[in-house]
């Protein structure tokens, strides 16, 4: 994998009917802080001590948090 050229990843969350600030509120339940950047965009940052396992935890708490909020 090449080394990513950024730390910062931005997720437009508008395609999910729901709220930037609904997910990121969930996520923190998660122990997971991202930040909502308008109604539809969350702003993550990723630390150098944070593991590539950690990185894919927090993918799927994001799928199960919007799956979950969706229904």
């Amino acid at each position: 994998d090449p080394a990513p050229e950024t730390n910062l990843v931005f997720v437009n969350v508008a395609a999910t009917g729901l709220t930037a600030k609904a997910i990121a509120d969930a996520l923190e339940k998660r122990g997971i802080n991202i930040g909502a950047m308008g109604a539809t965009r969350l702003r993550a940052v990723t630390h150098l001590d944070i593991s590539r396992a950690q990185a894919e935890e927090a993918g799927q708490a994001f799928i199960d948090v919007v799956n979950k909020l969706r229904q």
